[in-house]
């Protein structure tokens, strides 16, 4: 896990409580930085994807 902290960075920001207890909650995880730093990658990964996909369409080897 030393690499993955070297990798993170302190911020501080303004989040509605609500919204974030009930992200803790879907995500099944105790603190807000866990909530945050997962969501984040869900979010990163599915663009991704989403992009992935895309280039597939775009060149026409997607959907036949």
């Amino acid at each position: 896990m030393k690499k993955a902290r070297e990798r993170l960075k302190r911020k501080n920001i303004y989040l509605d409580e609500g919204k974030l207890k009930e992200l803790r909650e879907i995500l099944n995880v105790n603190t807000n930085s866990e909530a945050l730093r997962e969501a984040t990658e869900i979010v990163v990964s599915g663009k991704k994807i989403s992009e992935a996909f895309e280039r597939l369409r775009i060149r026409g080897t997607w959907g036949r």
